[in-house]
């Protein structure tokens, strides 16, 4: 089965211009890059949902995990984020979802990624989360 939701490919793409090699912050956070990207590819201006960077705090030892509020990008994007309970292969669900017309964020080991410029991929063994956007069994 293959199945596509949105129309891009890794040729020519560009990404959004927070991602910019000439950006003054090159520290990264997956899972806001993750939307970031996802948001750009749909045609749609993520810095709105940014916002929530302004509700991060320092709790004494270190700061706390900054992510895009599903509030916020219901409100600003009609985009419904739920979590699902995975009852068998993710794959098969990713696959089901696509067909339905829906996007899932897996959490994966980003050693086994296939290698992009300024990652660790194939280097360390790190937790990172990516968006299946084609599946071609």
């Amino acid at each position: 089965m293959t199945s596509r939701l949105i129309d891009i490919s890794p040729d020519g793409y560009e990404p959004h211009p927070i991602h910019s090699g000439e950006r003054t912050w090159t520290e990264t956070n997956c899972y806001l890059d993750l939307w970031v990207e996802v948001l750009h590819s749909l045609g749609l201006d993520p810095v709105p949902a940014a916002a929530c960077a302004f509700g991060a705090r320092f709790d004494g030892s270190q700061w706390t995990f900054l992510k895009f509020k599903p509030e916020d990008l219901f409100a600003l994007y009609g985009i419904d984020v739920g979590e699902m309970n995975v009852w068998r292969g993710v794959l098969d669900h990713v696959e089901d979802n696509l067909a339905a017309g829906m996007l899932s964020t897996v959490e994966v080991d980003a050693h086994w990624l296939p290698d992009t410029v300024g990652t660790g991929y194939r280097e360390s063994h790190t937790k990172t989360t990516i968006v299946a956007n084609f599946i071609d069994r």
